[in-house]
Order: structure tokens, then C-alpha cells, then sequence
């Protein structure tokens, strides 16, 4: 089951492209150490170049998760899963 939910990027990615439809990056990684050589310096943006030369050489992977995910960027986002949490209407607790 695992293995179908691993795909290998083809020769381009892009970060967060304007969709309607389709996946898109979560913002979890896991690398090997050798990826921080990709790393310029803190004025390196890692979805730009680090991302784009990883999938250029074939080595960026992506799991697809196929639950319940909701990004909390702001205070907003915050509020509305506690709102989710606090009314029982979650599906990621069993």
C-alpha cells in the first residue's frame, strides 16, 4: 500500500502552481544530508532552487496522504481547526 502512495517527480516542480484541482506540497520533507548542500545561505528559498534541482536529477519523491489535512498558517487557520476539534468534526482521531 505504501509503495502506491510514493511517487517520483518527473523533470519539473513547481511550488504551490494556482489549481483548482490536483495535489499539492504540504510542506513536510525528509532528506538526506547531502540535499543541504542545495542550501545557499537564509536567502535561499528550498521551494525554488533546492526543490527544482532535486527533481531535475530525479531525486525528489512525494508521499501522497490521503487524509484528513488542513494547513495552519495563521491565527485564522487555528481558529477554524479548533473550531473543527471543539464540535467533534474531525476524521484524523479514532
Amino acid at each position: 500500500m505504501l509503495k502506491k502512495k510514493i511517487i517520483k517527480f518527473g523533470k519539473s516542480f513547481k511550488e504551490k502552481p494556482q489549481v483548482t484541482e490536483g495535489w499539492i506540497n504540504g510542506g513536510f520533507f525528509i532528506a538526506e544530508y547531502n540535499f543541504f548542500n542545495l542550501i545557499k545561505g537564509d536567502s535561499t528559498i528550498l521551494e525554488k532552487e533546492p526543490l527544482e534541482k532535486a527533481t531535475s536529477r530525479k531525486q525528489l519523491f512525494a508521499f501522497k496522504h490521503f487524509g484528513f489535512w488542513k494547513c495552519m498558517d495563521t491565527s485564522r487557520d487555528k481558529e477554524v481547526l479548533e473550531t473543527i476539534y471543539r464540535k467533534n468534526k474531525f476524521n484524523w482521531k479514532k
